[in-house]
């Protein structure tokens, strides 16, 4: 939409708008129409049918709730013209396959300003993290690499790197990689949670590797993508236990147990760290994972990594 008329409909028009009330009580990710809102001829007779939506040929709409609460509520409107006519069904059955996909990308919108980060950096921030992010396509071909992976692939050139345009590890990693993109899942992990790079180079090279959610839709694809993380192994993982706190919703002291094992300590090793017992840092982790839906350490560390604690400042 055309700036100006965006500036005109909230200055003047959002007040009078008779879609808002029922689209406020709709269901939150429902697609409707001002058909499916309304009795029939109610829009057609309304002020800003006649004088604002047919004075800029923008009279049939279809309209979501993307988040209601006390605090706020988002709603997403596309709009059409007379002469395309009203939404068909099958119209308002795509728009509904797009809007979680919205909805999704305002989740991450959040989190990500909601640890004081802005969405606009999150490349620049990529780049400064302490582990290299690589963006692979269904068949391991690398479409993006942050630049401390790059600075991974110079480290340990023999190591880890990419072929053809595909990510290249070294036997026996590349074998165990190659299982995990074809099958979904990995074979065999270390006590960490990383697939293990062994770097005859320097130090060995740790990687996690996470599928990116895809719905069969047309645009995106069907087959699955993955996110890379790479960490140098030898070199400890500092993630802010504050951060942690506020990113993954646990108590501080959780946020602590957290940035240990982040860090590639054992269970042990973190007991003795907090001076508590090892039964106290096994409950700690329960009491992660219940919190944060995680399943297992290598998934926390997935988590951990590709959130805010894990950005240098």
């Amino acid at each position: 939409m055309d700036p100006d008329l965006a500036a005109s409909y909230r200055a003047h028009w959002f007040s009078k708008d008779i879609l808002v009330k029922p689209l406020l009580a709709a269901p939150v990710g429902k697609a409707e129409t001002e058909y499916t809102l309304l009795p029939a001829g109610v829009w057609e007779q309304s002020e800003i049918y006649n004088d604002y939506a047919t004075k800029f040929d923008l009279p049939h709409v279809i309209v979501s709730m993307l988040h209601n609460t006390p605090e706020r509520y988002i709603g997403l409107s596309l709009k059409t013209s007379r002469k395309h006519g009203r939404f068909n069904d099958s119209e308002v059955a795509r728009a509904q396959q797009l809007i979680p996909h919205i909805k999704q990308v305002l989740v991450l919108k959040d989190r990500v300003e909601g640890a004081g980060l802005r969405a606009d950096t999150l490349s620049t921030c990529l780049d400064k993290a302490q582990f290299g992010v690589i963006v692979l396509d269904a068949k391991g071909n690398v479409c993006e690499a942050s630049d401390p992976a790059r600075a991974l692939f110079r480290l340990a050139p023999r190591s880890i790197g990419t072929h053809g345009g595909k990510l290249w590890v070294c036997p026996p990693a590349g074998a165990e990689l190659e299982y995990w993109i074809r099958n979904g899942r990995p074979r065999r992990l270390d006590a960490a949670g990383f697939l293990k790079i062994p770097n005859v180079d320097s130090r060995d090279i740790g990687l996690v590797l996470s599928r990116v959610p895809v719905d069969s839709v047309s645009w995106l694809g069907a087959e699955p993508r993955w996110i890379a993380l790479l960490f140098d192994l030898g070199r400890p993982l500092q993630a802010s236990p504050k951060m942690l706190a506020r990113d993954l919703g646990i108590s501080a002291r959780e946020a602590e147990v957290a940035a240990l094992l982040m860090a590639g300590h054992e269970l042990n090793a973190v007991a003795a760290i907090l001076k508590i017992s090892v039964h106290t840092v096994r409950a700690h982790v329960k009491s992660i994972f219940a919190r944060t839906g995680l399943r297992s350490q290598a998934e926390l560390i997935l988590r951990i990594a590709s959130g805010p604690a894990m950005i240098r400042s």
